[in-house]
């Protein structure tokens, strides 16, 4: 393994990780104004 290739491995970990935090983050604020359109309703 050459440097290059640590550093796409790296690259796609950082990228993979942003992405699961991203949805995780968007999921956590769909689910409190979901229920506060229920609740308001």
């Amino acid at each position: 393994m050459n440097l290059f290739d640590v550093a796409a491995v790296i690259w796609f970990g950082i990228h993979i990780l942003r992405n699961i935090f991203q949805s995780d983050a968007a999921f956590l604020l769909f689910i409190p104004s979901h229920y506060m359109s229920q609740f308001i309703r």
